[in-house]
């Protein structure tokens, strides 16, 4: 999936730095590979920033464009299902 402008605004960057997200960690995923999955109207994504971290992100589309809703670090569970789904790409 590709995404091509986050919407940011003072809460979603507050909320996500809340679970010890970057706006900058948001991005390296999302402008990266990844890994996303449609929920009703939310997207999930899971992916890896540029430092190696795992993280997995909820995105809402508005438009063309997605609005972070919230970001933590994946679960190891999370992690672990990520990297077997990376390895059949």
């Amino acid at each position: 999936m590709r995404i091509k402008r986050l919407n940011w605004d003072k809460r979603n960057v507050f909320h996500v730095a809340r679970h010890g997200i970057t706006v900058k960690d948001v991005e390296d995923v999302c402008s990266g590979k990844h890994i996303a999955r449609k929920v009703k109207d939310r997207y999930l994504i899971f992916g890896e920033t540029e430092a190696r971290r795992y993280i997995f992100i909820v995105l809402e589309k508005t438009g063309d464009n997605f609005r972070p809703i919230t970001a933590r670090d994946m679960s190891e569970s999370e992690k672990k299902i990520y990297k077997k789904k990376k390895k059949r790409k």
